[in-house]
């Protein structure tokens, strides 16, 4: 006797099962066994999932486009120079050998000055952990341009060494320039 499924009783069957009574061909279910309510409960419960679920896709891509975001960032035009701080890294004494404002690079690159800030006396000098440093504000700058828009601008700074902390920001009360990286009160970084 050959034992290929070719061969003997097992050619042209089927291999069907008998499950809770129904008859099962290849592991299907060749009647359906569900009642009529059962079946249509599971449509309601389908198309109410399903309105939900399309619901708050349209909620969420509604609110993104027309509700304002929760973190919001505008663009504000700056209309005060910069304030820095100057300090020397090599605890020598730092000075400034020349200091200049141009209005733009354009007027850099053709030599138009606008501003000589090194005999306008617009540094002032701080003792901090690193030693003197100097401070240049520009709250007082702006007062001098007396521009309207006056925070672009060109600044071509000379100092004795080549080794220098330069900090750049604005001027405030809860601003400590003192300490080796200036820093405000309220916030320790």
């Amino acid at each position: 006797m050959d034992d290929t499924l070719n061969s003997g009783s097992f050619v042209n069957h089927d291999w069907f099962e008998t499950l809770n009574g129904e008859i099962v061909i290849n592991y299907f279910i060749a009647v359906n066994t569900r009642s009529v309510p059962t079946r249509i409960l599971k449509m309601i419960v389908f198309f109410l999932l399903t309105a939900g679920f399309v619901g708050v896709i349209t909620y969420n891509i509604h609110k993104m486009i027309y509700d304002p975001p929760k973190l919001s960032v505008t663009l504000e035009d700056n209309r005060n120079p910069p304030s820095m701080l100057i300090c020397n890294m090599l605890y020598d004494n730092l000075e400034i050998v020349s200091a200049k404002y141009y209005r733009s690079f354009s007027d850099f690159a053709k030599q138009k000055m606008f501003f000589d800030l090194f005999s306008l006396q617009m540094f002032s000098n701080l003792t901090g952990e690193n030693g003197d440093c100097h401070f240049f504000n520009g709250t007082v700058f702006s007062r001098i341009l007396k521009l309207e828009d006056n925070a672009g601008g060109f600044y071509m700074l000379v100092f004795n060494s080549s080794q220098i902390l330069f900090f750049i920001g604005d001027t405030n009360k809860d601003m400590n320039w003192t300490p080796f990286a200036p820093q405000r009160n309220n916030l320790v970084m």
